[in-house]
């Protein structure tokens, strides 16, 4: 595709939707999210599937180079603080709250939510965006860029700027360790781990879509 194409495919699949994805929830289609994700994980595969140039064999690598998996796991270890440190300060309230209060619940969305969520935001967000659009961004500023933009912009649907920092935060982190890698598994268990965090803590109820449109 040429470049004036691909760049207003990208601008309505990744700033038109999510808004016209508000609109929905505004009209009280709530329920559609979840099956309108995998939907679109599921186009973005089957168009990934279709290209030649495609190789999906890495994406479900968990080889990292040795360098890199020290890097991420202290950048981990010190993220998972720094979630606990913002959770008690901005949401002292919930701080804790759920695997306190509603254990088994808190342990279903750690168990559900990397693969209800986490895994077709991963597909569509990071492996479908950065192929499809590396002959437009290349894959290093730009296409980094563009990429947390975007997938911060996907959240604009819980209508709170606490969820656009901390999805803008994460995306960076999630896309530059795809970006490393090239493992879809391996960023998305990085998404994952900060995910159960946030929602472990309680800075998460900002990224639930009922407490945060609330």
């Amino acid at each position: 595709m040429r470049a004036p194409w691909l760049l207003l495919e990208a601008l309505a699949l990744y700033a038109a939707l999510p808004l016209a994805f508000d609109q929905l929830i505004v009209r009280g289609y709530r329920r559609l999210l979840f099956p309108g994700l995998w939907v679109l994980a599921t186009v973005a595969a089957l168009v990934l599937r279709s290209d030649p140039n495609f190789d999906a064999a890495s994406l479900w690598s968990l080889h990292v180079d040795p360098g890199f998996a020290r890097l991420l796991v202290a950048r981990t270890v010190v993220g998972i603080g720094v979630v606990a440190v913002l959770s008690r300060r901005l949401a002292p309230d919930t701080f804790l709250l759920l695997p306190r209060t509603r254990p088994g619940l808190w342990l279903l969305i750690a168990a559900f939510y990397p693969l209800l969520s986490v895994l077709p935001q991963g597909v569509f967000w990071r492996v479908f965006f950065v192929h499809r659009y590396a002959p437009l961004l290349g894959h290093h500023g730009a296409m980094f860029v563009a990429g947390t933009a975007a997938f911060a912009f996907a959240h604009v649907i819980f209508r709170n700027g606490l969820a656009l920092v901390l999805t803008a935060l994460g995306g960076a982190l999630f896309l530059h360790t795809y970006l490393s890698t090239g493992s879809m598994l391996v960023s998305s268990l990085e998404h994952a781990v900060y995910g159960v965090a946030a929602f472990t803590f309680g800075v998460g109820r900002s990224l639930y879509l009922g407490s945060a449109r609330a």
